[in-house]
């Protein structure tokens, strides 16, 4: 049927049609036309998705790590409270569902703040922790230095 065949009667109501002032034919002169032009496209950029995963991976690798620290050490990073009971909890858990949920959830929770202080307050946490290692290996070398020289006979 063609747009000659309706019948203004048919349409009592007019937002039953809508008439745009072009019959078919002029629609698709007027695309030919915007097709000729050299129209610049614009497109939406939308986030790498494959980067988007690595950064979530990264979250929740930083957030398994945290949660295996003594809650005392978990305070030290002044994170909200929702989070920290959530690391504490999850530091309880063995490795099942249960801790990979609420990982999960950590890490929603925490792609919301600023990661980059998280993660800096984690490596400075880290080096302070192989300090104290190295530092008690050298007082136990100096130890036994001393107990080696006090057992030797003059």
């Amino acid at each position: 049927m063609k747009h000659e065949d309706y019948d203004d009667a048919e349409f009592e109501d007019e937002d039953d049609f809508e008439d745009d002032g072009y019959d078919d034919r002029t629609q698709f002169a007027y695309d030919d036309e915007a097709e000729e032009e050299d129209e610049v496209e614009y497109y939406a950029v939308r986030p790498n998705k494959t980067r988007i995963k690595k950064e979530i991976a990264a979250i929740f690798a930083m957030a398994e790590e945290i949660s295996a620290l003594a809650p005392a050490h978990i305070a030290e990073f002044e994170l909200p409270e929702n989070i920290e009971k959530a690391l504490c909890d999850a530091g309880k858990m063995g490795r099942n569902a249960a801790k990979k949920r609420l990982l999960k959830y950590i890490t929603g929770q925490m792609r919301e703040l600023d990661v980059d202080a998280i993660r800096e307050k984690l490596a400075r946490l880290k080096n302070r922790s192989a300090h104290g290692v190295r530092e008690h290996h050298q007082a136990e070398r100096w130890r036994d230095q001393l107990l080696g020289e006090a057992a030797m006979p003059r």
